[in-house]
């Protein structure tokens, strides 16, 4: 019986979504943060809302969602642990005291690409996993989005 199933997943995803959610939150409050980092923090937030969302609306109509047969997942929940145990973002708090102990608005910035790869990489790493189509590319939606995260964020002026 493997340890992790499509809730799971799905529920993993939730919680990046909203760890997200409340570094960008946290990130825009900050007091010495210039209008234009503010109003970037502010709309990355409100995406990782949206994000959040699309999971909260595939965990509700779980039954689309297949994962392929073929895994071991006695095999994977290791790996897939393993990558949620050792985030960079690993739990709401420890988001707020980040964002609290960031000595500048360059370092929010590194900070999120940081966070964004990780994002990335997990959503990457589940969506070998998932068969069924659209739930696939509701998925392949959200990493595109996520790599333009990571992309305007690096390109934003320092």
């Amino acid at each position: 019986m493997s340890f992790y199933d499509k809730n799971d997943i799905i529920e993993m995803a939730i919680k990046d979504e909203n760890r997200g959610y409340t570094f960008y939150n946290e990130a825009s409050k900050k007091v010495d943060i210039n209008t234009s980092r503010k109003k970037l923090f502010t709309q990355l937030r409100d995406e990782e809302l949206k994000h959040e969302e699309t999971f909260r609306n595939l965990r509700n109509r779980i039954d689309l969602i297949q994962l392929t047969d073929e895994i071991n997942w006695s095999e994977e929940e290791d790996y897939i642990g393993s990558m949620v145990n050792e985030r960079l973002f690993d739990s709401p708090d420890t988001v707020i005291q980040l964002v609290k102990d960031a000595k500048n608005t360059d370092e929010l910035i590194d900070l999120a690409i940081d966070f964004e790869k990780e994002t990335l990489y997990y959503f990457k790493s589940i969506s070998k996993y998932i068969t069924e189509r659209k739930a696939k590319a509701t998925l392949k939606e959200i990493i595109n989005e996520e790599i333009t995260h990571i992309k305007r964020l690096k390109e934003f002026p320092r």
